[in-house]
């Protein structure tokens, strides 16, 4: 009964973990594609003589989301830039490499959560003082929607596989999310 609940836990948990992932992934290529449309609609327009002033802000706000949401991305997965020096000197399972893992995970996770405070913050001020575009007539505050979303996902699957509780790596059950579902 026991390994029934675990192995289930461990399902849902993949399954959180995957559509996580997928979820920054498809709003990094709906950014990018958006992107990519407003420059080359940008291009085109001033080839021909015509100005399609929208276009600038589109492909700069798109740009700014896609970075922020990448970071919240590679965080999550430990692709980000990392000095591993020590971490490699450790033997392996040694109580230096536990250690190390778990001060990884707390900075890591204190980053994560300091930058989503940070971006909430700045979320809440662009409300109560807008900076509305001139051209879209947006509030600029929405580009905090980007950082919010990417770094809460990064929060969330790190602390679903927290190294010293869990065996398995946020790529491992991304990848056995992936494999269950027939992608």
């Amino acid at each position: 009964m026991k390994e029934t609940i675990m192995t289930h836990a461990s399902s849902v948990r993949r399954v959180v973990l995957l559509s996580l992932s997928r979820v920054q992934v498809l709003i990094c290529h709906a950014l990018l594609t958006l992107m990519i449309l407003a420059i080359t609609a940008q291009i085109v327009g001033r080839s021909i003589g015509f100005s399609i002033d929208v276009t600038e802000e589109v492909a700069r706000f798109s740009f700014i989301a896609v970075v922020f949401v990448a970071a919240g991305y590679t965080s999550m997965h430990g692709d980000h830039l990392a000095i591993t020096f020590a971490l490699d000197k450790a033997g392996e399972g040694t109580f230096l490499r536990k250690l190390l893992n778990t001060l990884i995970f707390v900075f890591t996770v204190g980053f994560d959560a300091v930058f989503l405070y940070l971006c909430i913050y700045g979320l809440l001020d662009g409300f109560a003082w807008p900076n509305v575009s001139p051209v879209l007539g947006m509030n600029v505050a929405y580009l905090y929607l980007a950082p919010v979303i990417g770094f809460s996902c990064s929060i969330v699957a790190r602390l679903l596989t927290f190294a010293p509780i869990q065996k398995s790596t946020i790529d491992d059950d991304v990848h056995a999310a992936e494999q269950e579902a027939g992608l």
